[in-house]
């Protein structure tokens, strides 16, 4: 049993045992959990950006209006004919109007509620109806025409459902009737807020004219106040929908004075009278309905999803409406689909911006990994030579290096995924199944690595060297296949910046990789010939550092190659996110393309408060900001941390080098020295590729950022540009110099165990 267990566990442990293992497996769980964490982190920023956006909105904005004519509504509901002139019949007449009213409250929810299109609506408890007049000027009572002055209080009348249970009564009674007098004018009764009456030096019994504006206005409406209310629920939607039933309002426009909005109730008693006589003609009178939507149920990610579910919800109740419920003439209207509409628009230009570097990222990431995986083969290289070589299966090399793999990583990754579920956020669809490329990689990377290196038997898996021309066209054929490609690649990014089914297109996220790839090549070029120039420069002087640190480099060309392309492409997008930061605002642009789009015209609300415009979608830009910050650093964090793992890849080589020359009178502070010139010089040829691919990736993104940002311009001042290589540079330098001193062994030690069996 003993044993049992202990050939079970023996592979676990064994496998812990290995650096190079745990280094893969926590190079995995540390890009899984940064990855995981950053991608719920922004959905969470993004959506209490909408959420903000939507707080800041009047309830008007946030609710589905159904309005139709007040004269039309009482013919299809009682017909012309029934109203008659008494008072007992007009009383009676205007509780069946009433009723209407609340029918109509009833049956627009049910019939907006059993759509196809679902929306998160309040309770139906919540929804009321509503009857709103046009706004007058408050005038003095007089038989004497009085001018309009600049800023002038204005008022509105509204008859609220259920208005009663809403309102204490302070004072007098509510409105009961609308009479014409002998004038010709009209009179008719209403009630104020207490608050409202002392503003305007009125009180209950007094009388003033509502006038209107216009070179040749119609008669002033004599108004009567019956009685002063108090709402008892003033911060509900029922109020907040009229907010100067409650309070008077500031309302404050360009090029005119500001004057205050005040607002009055009209009477259940008044209005079969209001259908009969019709006082507000000239301008109109309008019942709505009011369906409030739940907007804490809407979410970043079903934003479109959302618009097109409320323009099929209304076009099916609009006709379930006419057709179920004999409400002819009767539209549903929102003005939540502009605001919505502006923070779709907003959020493409924020993702389109955060695209390009994520992809430059997630291949950061993925190049890593294979470093790591190479890093576990190599110090493995030497058992496995020899178990090839007694005749071991290559199937079972590669499944012991894969198990090794699974036993180290898979834990890990499932810690770190784990630990990103739990920290404060929201998971986007299908978060975890694009988190699967870099474990997959990492499980995978280790197997293929092994059968590549030692699929020949008998031999060290290195294949003959192959005559010096023969590399030179096998690499100018690659080298040139990859620049095309990436020419290609950003030509096409330039043409367009979304896909046609509206997505991020693949070429513009890849532009940035793209580009510094093509100047990576450009610099691995250029690398050979300076360093050849400066090897004959040093060995003509005196020292010994520089020429070992020089001759390191060209002797070891791999970790060189992966810190020029890895820290070009890591300074491209760090300089890229840098740029897209500076356009904060642009996304502002984007959403007025949308409010074209939906025209605020969709608005009908009782209101004549003007809805705030679009102007500083600030939590969106705040949101797409933070989330573009955090993608610079992980861009040079990433990079550097990948200069200490190619460093570290090369460490037993070095160690044994310097081990050698120590006998030699090599000090410590020269050893630290050839190391970092043998770093320096890669670290500075990426620093002039990377930088030398901003100003063309710049080019090549700007129309589609201009499409995406509405015009918007990404820019980086020089300051920025030549600070940045100076500051990364000295970071991987910092992280190389690390990552060498960490893997430094005692003289001794390195000269007894030689060069092939030590990394085992």
């Amino acid at each position: 049993m003993r044993d049992a267990i202990r050939s079970l566990t023996h592979p676990v442990t064994d496998a812990w045992r290995r650096p190079g293992c745990v280094v893969l497996a926590v190079l995995t769980a540390c890009f899984v959990l940064a990855s995981a964490s950053g991608v719920r982190t922004d959905l969470t920023a993004r959506n209490h950006a909408l959420q903000t956006m939507l707080a800041e909105l009047p309830v008007s904005s946030r609710t589905i209006v159904v309005g139709n004519d007040y004269t039309g509504f009482v013919e299809q509901n009682l017909g012309v004919t029934d109203l008659s002139g008494t008072s007992t019949q007009l009383k009676a007449e205007s509780k069946s109007i009433a009723d209407a009213i609340s029918s109509q409250t009833q049956n627009a929810y049910t019939a907006l509620n059993a759509t196809s299109g679902k929306i998160p609506l309040v309770p139906e408890a919540d929804a009321w109806s509503s009857l709103g007049t046009p706004t007058y000027y408050v005038g003095k009572y007089t038989t004497q025409f009085i001018p309009i002055y600049p800023g002038q209080p204005e008022i509105q009348f509204t008859y609220l459902q259920d208005y009663t249970r809403h309102t204490k009564l302070l004072s007098g009674r509510w409105p009961q009737n609308v009479a014409r007098t002998s004038d010709g004018r009209f009179s008719v009764e209403t009630a104020l807020p207490a608050n409202e009456l002392k503003l305007l030096g009125l009180k209950v019994g007094s009388k003033f004219l509502a006038q209107s504006g216009g070179s040749f206005p119609p008669p002033p409406i004599t108004f009567v106040i019956t009685g002063a209310y108090q709402p008892l629920d003033p911060g509900s939607d029922y109020w907040q929908d009229q907010p100067s039933d409650v309070a008077p309002q500031w309302v404050t426009a360009p090029k005119q004075r500001s004057y205050r909005l005040t607002g009055g109730l009209l009477g259940q008693d008044q209005l079969a009278a209001l259908a009969l006589l019709d006082p507000f003609a000239l301008q109109g009178t309008g019942v709505q309905t009011h369906l409030p939507v739940r907007t804490s149920a809407l979410t970043a990610t079903g934003v479109g999803a959302m618009i097109k579910s409320i323009d099929t919800a209304m076009t099916q109740a609009s006709s379930t409406m006419e057709n179920g419920y004999g409400g002819s003439g009767v539209k549903f209207q929102t003005q939540l689909v502009v605001t919505l509409a502006e923070f779709g628009a907003e959020q493409s230009a924020g993702q389109l911006e955060t695209a390009m570097p994520s992809v430059s990222l997630a291949l950061i990431g993925l190049i890593a990994l294979l470093v790591a995986a190479r890093a576990a083969v190599d110090r493995a290289s030497a058992q496995t030579e020899v178990q090839r070589a007694r005749g071991a299966p290559l199937w079972r090399l590669a499944a012991a290096a894969a198990r090794d793999a699974v036993v180290t990583v898979l834990p890990l990754t499932a810690v770190a995924a784990v630990i990103a579920a739990r920290i404060p956020g929201q998971s986007p669809p299908k978060l975890w199944e694009y988190e699967l490329l870099l474990p997959l990689t990492a499980l995978a990377g280790p197997a293929v690595l092994t059968v590549l290196r030692h699929r020949r038997t008998g031999t060290t898996g290195r294949r003959a060297s192959a005559p010096r021309r023969t590399l030179v066209a096998r690499r100018f054929v690659a080298q040139g296949t990859l620049v095309v490609l990436c020419v290609l690649g950003l030509v096409e990014a330039r043409s367009q910046g979304f896909s046609p089914s509206g997505g991020i297109d693949l070429f513009t996220a890849s532009a940035p990789a793209l580009a510094a790839i093509l100047f990576a090549l450009g610099m691995l070029n250029i690398g050979p010939v300076a360093l050849r120039l400066l090897l004959r420069l040093v060995g003509r002087r005196r020292g010994a550092v520089g020429l070992l640190g020089l001759a390191r480099t060209a002797r070891t060309p791999a970790p060189a190659a992966v810190t020029i392309l890895i820290l070009a492409l890591g300074l491209t997008t760090a300089d890229l996110t840098v740029a897209l930061h500076r356009t904060s605002g642009g996304e502002g642009a984007a959403a007025a393309t949308a409010q074209a789009v939906y025209a605020a015209a969709n608005f009908s609300g009782t209101s004549t408060v003007t809805l705030p415009t679009a102007s500083a979608p600030d939590p969106m830009v705040t949101a797409t900001g933070t989330y573009l910050a955090l993608l610079a650093v992980l861009a040079i964090v990433t990079g550097c941390l990948v200069v200490a793992l190619a460093t570290a890849v090369e460490a037993r080589e070095r160690r044994t080098i310097v081990a050698r020359l120590t006998t030699m009178g090599l000090t410590a502070g020269q050893a630290r020295a050839v190391t970092a010139v043998e770093l320096l010089g890669p670290i500075a040829l990426a620093a002039i590729g990377g930088t030398a691919a901003v100003p063309p990736l710049l080019w090549t993104v700007r129309p589609s950022l201009a499409t995406a940002l509405g015009g918007a311009d990404a820019r980086i001042g020089a300051a920025a540009l030549l600070l940045a290589p100076a500051a990364v540079a000295v970071l991987a330098l910092a992280a190389g110099l690390g990552a060498s001193a960490a893997a430094r062994r005692g003289v001794a030690g390195s000269l007894r165990l030689g060069d092939l069996a030590e990394g085992a």
